[in-house]
């Protein structure tokens, strides 16, 4: 069990005892000391007894009570036949004692654990199942791996319309272009047409006009008439 030792302790005490042990010898210089320290210590002094004497004036706990009210430290002394150093002695013991506990169904698990691994069917078990588990892991690893290069696929299949829909607007206004200088040279085939039929028709009525001048008879004036046309 564990054991505690009462050692009383006063704070205002000790401090009057440590200001005076050193006001009342030499400095670590081996000077004495000043006037100016025997006043600081005498103040520290007055505020020690000032303390004390606030102190005194503070009622008790009591005070504050109705009559047969039972403090916290009389209610611990009543449910308890020992003092409050035996109570927390007690618990202690009771928090050691679970804690040994705990450590023991902590070993007795490590120990059943070690017997179940132990065991040749267990261990066959335990590593058909890794086995299964590696297998099952590697095949949804391959559809992983199949289906990103599907969509890669796919993907460069889109990537090439998208680059044919692209172009698609320079070849329409290629195909524009084209049409254009064909129509415009069927226009100039046209007027060359044209020019060829007039130049044709024109031929053909001084032809049909020198067949009519030939079938009549002619006369002094048609020779000279034939060169005027």
């Amino acid at each position: 069990m564990y054991t505690f030792n009462n050692f009383p302790y006063n704070l205002s005490e000790q401090v009057m005892s440590d200001l005076s042990d050193h006001y009342q010898q030499p400095d670590e210089a081996g000077l004495p000391v000043s006037q100016e320290e025997n006043s600081v210590f005498s103040a520290a002094l007055q505020g020690i007894s000032r303390m004390e004497h606030n102190e005194a004036q503070i009622p008790s706990e009591s005070a504050f009570q109705r009559p047969g009210a039972v403090t916290a430290v009389e209610a611990v002394s009543t449910h308890s036949s020992g003092t409050p150093s035996d109570l927390v002695l007690q618990k202690l013991s009771e928090v050691e004692s679970a804690v040994h506990r705990l450590n023991d169904k902590v070993a007795r698990g490590t120990a059943g654990r070690d017997r179940a691994t132990d065991n040749p069917d267990i261990r066959r078990a335990i590593s058909k199942i890794e086995g299964a588990v590696n297998e099952t892991i590697e095949e949804r690893i391959d559809r992983l791996s199949q289906r990103v290069e599907n969509l890669t696929s796919q993907v460069d299949g889109f990537a090439i319309v998208v680059d044919s829909v692209s172009l698609l607007s320079s070849r329409i206004d290629a195909i524009n272009r084209y049409m254009t200088d064909f129509s415009n040279l069927l226009h100039k085939e046209k007027e060359r047409t044209n020019a060829m039929s007039s130049g044709v028709d024109e031929a053909c009525r001084r032809f049909h006009h020198l067949l009519a001048s030939i079938s009549r008879p002619l006369e002094p004036g048609d020779l000279m008439g034939f060169y005027d046309m």
